[in-house]
C-alpha cells in the first residue's frame, strides 16, 4: 500500500529524539521484562499443581486398594473363621463368651477401617476435584500470561528496532552493505574467529551505553556463539572434503550424515565435539549412513571409535550463510526471528543495535581507520 502523499510545503514530521526512543525502549522492554517474570510465575504454578495432582492421584489409587469391599469382606471372613475355629476347640462356656467377644471386635476393627478407608477415599476426591479445577484455572491463567508476554515482548523489540533505527553508531554515516554482497564486513571477520577485529569493534563501541570495552568484547562473543549456535541447528554446516569419511561423500551426502546423527542424538556442538558428550560408535554410523540412503558396506576405510570422537572438528559452522539467508541486512527484528529468541545476554546488544548493527556491517579496516 502507497503511504498518502504529503501536500506541497507541509514539513515533515520530525523523528522522535533520540533520548525519547530510548526511554521509550526502557519501559517497554521493562513491561516485557516483567511480563516473562509472570509467566514465569504462572508456568511454576502449572507445573506445582499438576505434581500436585498426579500425587493425589496416586494416593487415590491407594486409598482405593485400602477401601476395595472384597478386602473388607476378606478380613471379615478370616475373622470369622478364626472364631468358629476357637470355638469348636474352646472347652467351656466362658471360654466361648471370650471368643465371641474377641470376633466382635475384630469385625469392629474391620469396621472402623472400613469407614476411615471410605473416608479417606472422600478425602482425596475432593482434593482431587479441587486440584482439576485450580489446574484448569492455571492453564487459563498461564495462556493469559504468555499471550500477554509475546505481546510484550513485541512492542520491545519494535521499541527497540525504532530506536536502532532513530540512531546511528559511534562512526557516524558508514555503508550498510548487506552480507551477501561480501566484500568483507566485520560480522564475516567476527564469525571467523578475528580477535583482532573483535577488539577494535569493542573499543569502537566503548562508552556507548556507559559500557567498557570488556563487556562489548563478552557481547560480541555471545552474539557470534548465538549465530554459529542457530546456524548448526539450521544445518549449515560445512564438511571437510579431506576428511576420511567426507572424502567419500558428496557435500549433499555428507550434510545428510550430519542429519542423521542428529536424529540418532548426535548433534554437534559449535563450539567443538560432540553436544552432551555423546560419542556415535560405528554402528552408529552405519545406521546414519543407512538413514542418508548410504550402504556402510559399499564405503571404504571408514572411521575409526577414535576418528568418530574427533569427527567434529571435521565440520564447520558457516555462520556467514546462515545469516545471508536469514538476516542478510542485519535488521534487528531479522537477527532476532532468526536467532529464536532465549538469548538474555544479548539484551544490551539490543538495545545499542543502532551503534552494533553499523560497526557489524562496516569493513574491519574503517575501523582501524576510525
Amino acid at each position: 500500500m502507497t503511504a498518502p502523499a504529503r501536500p506541497a510545503g507541509t514539513p515533515a514530521t520530525p523523528s522522535p529524539p533520540a533520548e525519547d526512543l530510548r526511554r521509550a525502549t526502557e519501559v517497554a522492554c521493562a513491561e516485557a521484562r516483567a511480563a516473562e517474570a509472570r509467566h514465569a510465575a504462572a508456568e511454576e504454578q502449572l507445573r506445582t499443581l499438576r505434581r500436585d495432582l498426579l500425587e493425589a492421584r496416586r494416593e487415590q489409587t491407594e486409598a482405593r486398594e485400602v477401601a476395595d469391599p472384597a478386602l473388607r469382606a476378606a478380613e471379615k471372613q478370616a475373622a470369622r473363621d478364626a472364631y468358629r475355629l476357637a470355638r469348636i476347640r474352646g472347652d467351656d462356656e466362658e471360654t466361648r463368651r471370650e471368643l465371641l467377644g474377641e470376633y466382635a471386635r475384630a469385625l469392629s476393627r474391620v469396621n472402623r477401617g472400613t469407614l476411615r478407608a471410605q473416608r479417606a477415599l472422600q478425602r482425596v476426591a475432593a482434593r482431587l476435584d479441587r486440584l482439576e479445577a485450580a489446574l484448569h484455572q492455571a492453564e487459563r491463567a498461564e495462556r493469559a500470561e504468555r499471550s500477554r508476554a509475546e505481546q510484550a515482548r513485541g512492542r520491545c523489540l519494535e521499541a527497540r528496532v525504532r530506536l536502532a533505527a532513530g540512531t546511528t553508531g559511534p562512526m557516524g554515516a558508514m555503508p550498510l552493505a548487506p552480507v551477501e554482497a561480501g566484500g568483507g564486513l566485520v560480522i564475516e571477520s567476527l564469525l571467523a574467529g578475528d580477535e583482532a577485529v573483535l577488539t577494535s569493534a569493542a573499543a569502537r563501541l566503548t562508552g556507548t551505553a556507559g559500557r567498557e570495552e570488556q563487556a562489548w568484547r563478552v557481547g560480541l562473543g555471545a552474539l557470534v556463539s548465538a549465530i554459529r549456535r542457530a546456524a548448526a541447528e539450521a544445518g549449515h554446516l560445512v564438511p571437510d572434503q579431506g576428511h576420511r569419511l567426507w572424502a567419500t561423500l558428496s557435500v549433499e551426502e555428507s550434510r545428510d550424515v550430519i542429519g542423521a546423527f542428529g536424529r540418532l542424538g548426535f548433534s554437534f556442538d559449535p563450539t567443538g565435539g560432540w553436544a552432551g558428550g555423546r560419542i556415535p560408535t560405528p554402528s552408529d554410523l552405519a545406521v546414519a549412513l543407512a538413514y542418508a540412503g548410504l550402504d556402510a558396506r559399499n564405503l571404504r576405510d571408514l572411521p575409526s571409535p577414535a576418528d568418530l570422537r574427533d569427527l567434529p572438528a571435521s565440520v564447520t559452522v558457516d555462520g556467514r550463510a546462515f545469516l545471508a539467508a536469514r538476516a542478510p541486512d542485519l535488521t534487528l527484528d531479522r537477527v532476532v526471528a532468526a536467532l529464536g529468541g532465549g538469548t538474555p545476554e544479548l539484551e544490551p546488544l539490543w538495545d545499542e543495535w543502532g551503534a552494533v548493527r553499523a560497526i557489524l556491517l562496516a569493513a574491519p579496516r574503517e575501523l582501524a581507520e576510525a
